[in-house]
């Protein structure tokens, strides 16, 4: 996906969904990224812990994933979305590791 011209506009929704304040938190943020970008259907199902897009059922992290290389692709890594499972942790938590992971993951789940 390399050398592609995104739109600004796109940039700027992709942007403003990522700054919406949602009640499912970071998974929230996720999902009104993917709504913008792949499926305007895209849901979180807190019943199941999954994410569907296009249909099909997403673990939550891999739509993290999903939604972090759309904000890599629009130049917004500032706004990528740490989540426990994800393939994006911030370089301070990683520099910053306590003994155990805990002090993390209650901070990736927003309690810290």
């Amino acid at each position: 996906m390399a050398n592609r011209e995104i739109p600004d506009e796109f940039i700027k929704r992709v942007r403003a969904a990522v700054l919406t304040k949602s009640v499912d938190g970071k998974i929230g943020k996720a999902v009104a990224v993917l709504r913008i970008a792949k499926d305007p259907a895209a849901k979180y199902e807190a019943s199941s812990g999954l994410v569907r897009i296009d249909g099909r059922p997403h673990e939550i992290k891999i739509a993290v994933n999903q939604a972090n290389a759309i904000l890599k692709e629009c130049g917004l890594l500032d706004m990528r979305i740490a989540y426990p499972g994800s393939d994006y942790i911030p370089a301070f938590l990683n520099r910053h590791r306590p003994a155990n992971d805990q002090g993390i993951e209650a901070f990736l789940q927003g309690g810290a």
